[in-house]
């Protein structure tokens, strides 16, 4: 990788660690209920790859690039979105890279491949102040 890419990336990891970490509350007992069924996803926006899907909630969708930079933001913590992206993107035939998903502070690092060559990099961030996690999404075609 380029020395700015690193750069970015740790400057964002160092900006990450500034702030009041989250708030953790002790755990209460609660009567087991059904679980709500998961809010629909929205609808595919233009430019969005259909491969890569937006997590339900996502808002101030931007897209960028001819469709191979993705930006959005949703209300959840970054565990919620980590989680999230960790369960779909295999159902749309992304598989599991040599590197392993980081998660340094209040940032993530996924990325993911298809056979055909096609890849994707997602970094989230979480936002200590506004409660919600920017995902910007890097997709590569052969």
């Amino acid at each position: 990788m380029r020395w700015w890419v690193w750069l970015g990336m740790l400057s964002m990891a160092v900006a990450a660690g500034c702030g009041k970490p989250p708030a953790t509350a002790s755990p209460v007992p609660v009567a087991a209920t059904p679980t709500p069924s998961p809010l629909p996803p929205p609808p595919h926006l233009a430019g969005v790859p259909e491969d890569v899907p937006l997590m339900p909630g996502a808002y101030d969708v931007q897209v960028q690039k001819a469709g191979t930079l993705v930006v959005y933001r949703v209300k959840a913590l970054l565990g919620e979105v980590l989680d999230y992206y960790q369960e779909v993107l295999p159902r749309y035939g992304w598989q599991q890279t040599a590197a392993q998903d980081t998660v340094v502070g209040y940032v993530a690092k996924l990325a993911r491949a298809k056979p055909a060559g096609d890849r994707v990099v997602l970094s989230l961030r979480y936002d200590v102040r506004g409660h919600f996690v920017t995902v910007a999404i890097s997709v590569a075609r052969p």
